[in-house]
């Protein structure tokens, strides 16, 4: 199970990855802003931990 288990938490950790560097700035109905994260240092921070399988 522990297998199993580390594969899940890099799906997860990668999945978390790919929506903060997806995000966008968004504009609601009312005008309030909320701005989108740096992509450009998002991309060069994104550093992912690897778990050895065992």
């Amino acid at each position: 199970m522990d297998r199993f288990y580390t594969v899940a938490v890099q799906a997860i950790e990668e999945a978390v990855l790919n929506a903060l560097i997806a995000n966008e700035t968004m504009v609601s109905r009312n005008g309030h802003r909320s701005p989108g994260p740096p992509h450009d240092r998002a991309r060069t921070r994104q550093h992912v931990r690897r778990m050895p399988c065992r």
